[in-house]
């Protein structure tokens, strides 16, 4: 038999082909370029969302609200229980932001145990304990503290706050002490 000839030029096969599947070519085209764009979009809003440090550091922010509970005189005007709450919910977020220990929802007993298995101070366990004692008694107890009390609430927190925060330089915390 003679072998026969393919009438067709190569571009002319090409047409034809683009006629009969062009498109699901033009489909597959389309579904890519808007998943590539898709992709795209999401890179920067995770970067857009990453930004999550705020500018000012968190030990700032708490002593600010310390300074802002002192400024309302809520135990010199009889709201001890305000007061303490407000005292210990610093404190405890401080320690959630310094020693990863999660403390939403848990008695004072479980903060300081998880405490024990940090490396804090052991006579910052023992201030802290103190101050969680007298603030539950004057939370749940109704105690009525003394001035020396409500004295040393504010002033321990304020000083575990600015003695074991970590975002300043080592310099400056060695001239604290």
């Amino acid at each position: 038999k003679k072998l026969k000839i393919d009438p067709l030029s190569f571009f002319e096969r090409i047409i034809i082909w683009l006629k009969k599947y062009g498109i699901y070519l033009l489909l597959i085209i389309i579904l890519v370029t808007i998943l590539i764009l898709l992709v795209n979009k999401l890179k920067s809003k995770k970067k857009e969302n990453s930004i999550t440090a705020p500018s000012i550091p968190i030990p700032v922010i708490l002593l600010e609200k310390l300074h802002q509970i002192e400024q309302k005189k809520l135990w010199q005007n009889g709201k001890h229980k305000q007061y303490f709450t407000e005292i210990t919910d610093v404190t405890k977020e401080f320690i959630e932001y310094r020693y990863q220990v999660p403390t939403f929802e848990k008695t004072s007993i479980e903060i300081i145990n998880a405490l024990k298995l940090t490396l804090i101070n052991q006579q910052w366990i023992v201030k802290l304990e103190k101050l969680f004692t007298i603030s539950d008694l004057v939370k749940f107890a109704k105690l009525l503290p003394t001035n020396q009390e409500n004295s040393y609430a504010i002033e321990t927190t304020k000083a575990f706050i600015e003695n074991e925060r970590d975002d300043l330089p080592l310099n400056n915390s060695e001239d604290k002490e």
